[in-house]
C-alpha cells in the first residue's frame, strides 16, 4: 500500500506524469513517471506527507540527493532532479527523480535464489565494493548498507548491473565533503543512532561521531552472508535490546557454523570484516573485497538474472514488517518461493482442462447417448455398438465389447449386426463386385486347369449287366455293382 495519497494520472511540478506505484516503504512512496515533453521515463521517490513536515527529514532527503550526484560512478542510482519544497493539492511533497531500473532489489534475487553461488557473490558484491569506494574517496560513509539498498538490475545493453542507493543518512566526513554538500552534514554530528539494526556496526550504537568508512566494512561482511546464505546473520531478535547485546558484546559464531556450505576461507574473511574494533578491519572497502574474491574465487558475472515480480517485492517486505508472525505472511512467503512449480502446475491444469472439455468430454458424452438407446428387438442384453470383424473374407460378428454378466450365465446372446439403410445401400455395390471378382477369379483358375479325358468305355458298356459282382476283380470304381472299387476288388 502507498504511504501517501494516490498520484496515478497526476502531473508532478508540471513535467513528471504519474504513471503507476512502483514500491512503497516507510519513507514513502516510488512512482512510475513520463516527462511530459521528452516522454523519458523515471522514477520518481516522494517523502510521506507525515515526515514532510520534519525539517530533519526533509535534509537526509537532500543528503541522498547530493550524495548520490557527487559520486561519478555507474554503480551508484543516478539522481536526474529534486525539489525539497515543491507541495501538491496544497501538501508539501519533495521528491527526487531518479534514473529508471528494471530489476529489484538484492534481497528479492536472494530470496528467488535462496542464496547464491560463491561466484555469483562476488560479482554482486564486487560492484557494491566499487560504490562503496567511490564514496569513501569523497569522504561519505553510507552507513545504511543493507540488502534492500542494493538493486540488481540492466543496463542499456541488457546487461546485469548492481547499484547502490539510498544516502539519507549517509555520514560526511569533516574536510572531505565538497562545497555542494556543505550544511547537509550539520544533522549528521549529533548523539543518535542511524542506521539499520540488523545491520548496524558497534560504533553506531553510541555516539554518531564514531561512525567512519571502516563502518561499511562491518555490514559489507553482513551482506556477503546474507548474500551467500539467504538468511540475516543475527537471525530475528525478540527485540532490540537482544540484537544490541549480539551486536557489541557476544562471541559472534562462525558462518560455517551456521550454514556448513561456506568455506573456511570464508569464516577467516567474515572474523576480520566484522572485528569489534573497526581498527581491526581491513584497510580499505577495495582490500576487503580483494580479500572476498581469494575466498569463493572468480566472479560468475552472467549467472545473476533479475526476474522479479511484484508479489516477490511484496514476500520481502511482508518479511521484513512480520517477522514471521503472521499465516498470510507466511502463505505468501512460501507461494513466491515455489512460484515457478504454482505457475507450472497452474499451466498444466488449464492445458488438462482444455483437453477435457474438446476431446474427451464429447467422447464420452456420444458413448452415453449410445448406451441409452433402447435394444434390439429379441436381444436382451444393452444396447451398445458391436464391432465386426472380417473372417476368411466374409463379414462376420465379433463378440460384444459388453454383455449383461447374468443374462450370458443363463444363456450366450449373440447380437445381431445392426446396420442402418444408408449404410446397407452403401454394402450392396461392394458385395456385387466383390461376387464378379471371385466367379471371374474362379474361371480363370479352371482355364489355366487341364481338362482331364473322360475314360473310354471301349468293349464294356455303361450298362447294368456289365458291372461286377461285389468280390470280382475290376479296373474301375463304374464297374462295380456298389459303384466303389478298392484295390482292384468290387466292394
Amino acid at each position: 500500500m502507498s504511504s501517501g495519497p494516490n498520484l496515478i494520472g497526476h502531473t508532478i511540478d508540471r513535467r513528471f506524469r504519474v504513471e503507476r506505484e512502483l514500491g512503497s516503504g516507510g519513507m514513502g512512496t516510488v512512482w512510475l513517471v513520463q516527462h511530459v515533453e521528452s516522454l523519458q521515463r523515471y522514477a520518481l521517490k516522494v517523502l510521506a506527507p507525515g515526515l514532510a513536515q520534519e525539517p530533519e527529514v526533509v535534509a537526509r532527503f537532500l543528503r541522498e540527493a547530493r550524495a548520490a550526484a557527487a559520486l561519478r560512478t555507474r554503480h551508484v542510482v543516478r539522481i536526474v532532479d529534486a525539489q525539497m519544497g515543491y507541495s501538491h493539492a496544497g501538501v508539501p511533497t519533495p521528491f527526487l527523480v531518479m534514473e529508471l531500473l528494471e530489476g529489484g532489489t538484492l534481497d528479492s534475487v536472494v530470496a528467488l535464489r535462496h542464496g547464491l553461488t560463491p561466484g555469483e557473490a562476488v560479482w554482486a558484491l564486487g560492484q557494491v565494493a566499487r560504490a562503496l569506494a567511490a564514496a569513501h574517496e569523497q569522504g561519505i560513509v553510507h552507513r545504511d548498507l543493507k540488502p534492500t539498498n542494493v538493486l540488481v538490475a540492466t543496463d542499456e545493453d541488457g546487461v546485469p548491473i548492481v547499484k547502490l542507493c539510498d544516502f539519507g543518512i549517509a555520514k560526511l566526513l569533516p574536510g572531505s565533503s565538497r562545497e555542494m554538500l556543505a550544511g547537509a552534514e550539520k544533522s549528521t554530528q549529533k548523539q543518535q543512532m542511524l542506521g539499520s539494526p540488523l545491520y548496524m556496526a558497534p560504533e553506531q550504537l553510541g555516539d554518531a561521531r564514531q561512525v567512519v568508512p571502516a563502518t561499511d566494512q562491518w555490514a559489507f561482511g553482513l551482506l556477503a552472508f546474507h548474500a551467500l546464505t539467504g538468511q540475516d546473520y543475527f537471525g530475528v531478535p525478540s527485540g532490540l535490546t537482544e540484537l544490541v547485546l549480539r551486536i557489541a558484546r557476544d562471541p559472534l559464531v562462525l558462518p560455517s557454523e551456521l550454514d556448513a556450505a561456506l568455506p573456511s576461507a570464508f569464516d577467516a574473511w567474515f572474523v576480520r570484516s566484522c572485528a569489534r574494533d573497526a581498527d581491526g578491519r581491513f584497510a580499505s572497502i577495495t582490500a576487503q573485497m580483494a580479500a572476498l574474491e581469494d575466498a569463493l574465487g572468480r566472479p560468475e558475472p552472467a549467472a545473476v538474472r533479475p526476474r522479479i515480480g511484484k508479489a516477490t517485492l511484496d514476500r520481502v517486505l511482508d518479511r521484513r514488517a512480520s517477522s514471521l508472525g503472521s499465516s498470510e505472511a507466511r502463505t505468501r512467503r512460501v507461494l513466491a518461493k515455489h512460484r515457478t512449480l504454482v505457475v507450472l502446475a497452474t499451466a498444466a491444469s488449464a492445458t488438462l482442462l482444455v483437453g477435457w472439455r474438446q476431446y474427451v468430454a464429447p467422447r464420452i458424452d456420444r458413448t452415453l447417448e449410445s448406451l441409452s438407446k433402447p435394444a434390439q428387438p429379441g436381444h436382451t442384453g444393452p444396447a451398445v455398438p458391436v464391432r465386426s470383424e472380417r473372417v476368411r473374407g466374409a463379414v462376420a460378428p465379433a463378440r460384444p465389447e459388453a454383455v449383461d454378466v447374468a443374462a450370458r450365465a443363463a444363456k450366450p446372446v449373440v447380437t445381431p449386426v445392426t446396420q442402418s439403410p444408408s449404410e446397407d445401400a452403401a454394402r450392396q455395390p461392394r458385395a456385387r463386385a466383390l461376387r464378379t471378382r471371385r466367379a471371374d477369379a474362379g474361371a480363370a483358375a479352371r482355364a489355366r486347369t487341364p481338362a482331364r479325358p473322360k475314360p473310354s468305355r471301349g468293349n464294356q458298356p455303361d450298362t447294368a449287366s456289365s458291372r461286377r459282382s461285389s468280390g470280382e476283380p475290376c479296373s474301375r470304381s463304374a464297374q462295380c455293382e456298389s459303384g466303389l472299387c478298392i484295390a482292384e476288388v468290387c466292394r
